[in-house]
C-alpha cells in the first residue's frame, strides 16, 4: 500500500491553528455522528439511548442476534471508502464521535476495551492512510453529560454529580491519550460533547476540564483539547481564558433549525 506524506502535528497558536511550520491549518470536514455512538435519527430511526436500543433488542431477540447486530453495524456503517469519499469532497478532518462504552474495560485493573478500541484504531489508520486529520469526540461520557439520547443518557445526566463517573472519564481520556498521544494525524481531542447543566453549575464544567487536561498533559500528550460551552456548546464565557495554551473552543450552532433538525 501507497503510505502518503505524514502530516504534521497541528497546535493553537493564538486565534488560529498552525502546522510544525507555522502554516495556518483551517480544518473543515464532516463529523462521523451515528456510528460509533449509534443516534437513531441519523439512519432514519427514533431518537432513543444506544443503551435502551440495545436492552430492547436483546429483550426481542437474545444476546447472540444482539452481539451480530452490532458487529455488522460497525463493520459496514463506515468504512474505508467513506473516508476517501470525504477526502474527495475537499474536507480536510473528520470528526470521531464515540460512546465511552465502546472502550470502557471489563473491569478497573485493564487498559481499554480491545474489541472496541480496534473500530478507533481503523478510523485513525485510515485517516492516516488517506492523508486527512481527525478529531476524537467522546460523545457519550460516564454516567451522561447532557439529558438527551445522544449523550445515551436514560433519566437525568450523572456525570457532574457522580465522583465514580468522573473518575471513570478521567482514567477513560488518560489511556486514550497514552495510546494516541504519537498519532500526527488526529487533530485534537474533543472531550466532551454538549455538556448541558444549570447555569449556576458551570465552574462544574470547567473543573472537569481542567482536570482531565492534566490527565492528558501528564503523559506528555500534545494534542490540541476543544472544549465545548455548557447548553450544547453555545455558553463559553464562565471558561475565561484556558490555562494550557494549546485549547481551542468548540462553538456548536442550529440555526435554521427546520433545516439542522430536518422539518
Amino acid at each position: 500500500d501507497y503510505m502518503p506524506k505524514k502530516l504534521p502535528f497541528l497546535k493553537v497558536s493564538g486565534r488560529k491553528i498552525i502546522d510544525e511550520a507555522g502554516k495556518p491549518i483551517l480544518l473543515r470536514g464532516v463529523a462521523l455522528g451515528g456510528w460509533l455512538m449509534m443516534e437513531g435519527y441519523m439512519t432514519g430511526g427514533v431518537n432513543m439511548a444506544e443503551q435502551t436500543f440495545k436492552a430492547e433488542f436483546k429483550k426481542a431477540l437474545g444476546r447472540d442476534a444482539l452481539d451480530d447486530f452490532v458487529r455488522s453495524y460497525r463493520n459496514t456503517y463506515i468504512t474505508e471508502d467513506d473516508i476517501k469519499t470525504i477526502k474527495r469532497w475537499g474536507a480536510n478532518c473528520i470528526r470521531i464521535p464515540f460512546n465511552y462504552r465502546l472502550i470502557e474495560p471489563e473491569n478497573k485493573s485493564q487498559g481499554l476495551n480491545p474489541e472496541g478500541l480496534k473500530y478507533l484504531d481503523n478510523a485513525v489508520r485510515w485517516c492516516e492512510k488517506n492523508s486527512i486529520y481527525c478529531i476524537l469526540d467522546m460523545h457519550a461520557a460516564p454516567g451522561s453529560q447532557n439529558h438527551d439520547w445522544h449523550s445515551d443518557c436514560v433519566g437525568k445526566p450523572k456525570l457532574f454529580a457522580s465522583k465514580s463517573n468522573r473518575d471513570l472519564y478521567y482514567r477513560l481520556w488518560h489511556l486514550l491519550s497514552s495510546h494516541y498521544k504519537n498519532m500526527s494525524v488526529i487533530a485534537g481531542y474533543d472531550i466532551l460533547n454538549e455538556p448541558v447543566v444549570p447555569i449556576a453549575d458551570e465552574p462544574g464544567v470547567k473543573d472537569l476540564y481542567v482536570k482531565a487536561t492534566k490527565e492528558i498533559r501528564s503523559i506528555g500528550d500534545k494534542h490540541i483539547i476543544f472544549l465545548e460551552g455548557n447548553l450544547w456548546a453555545q455558553r463559553i464565557k464562565y471558561l475565561g481564558k484556558p490555562a494550557d495554551l494549546n485549547t481551542a473552543y468548540s462553538i456548536h450552532v442550529y440555526p435554521p433549525i427546520d433545516f439542522t433538525f430536518n422539518f
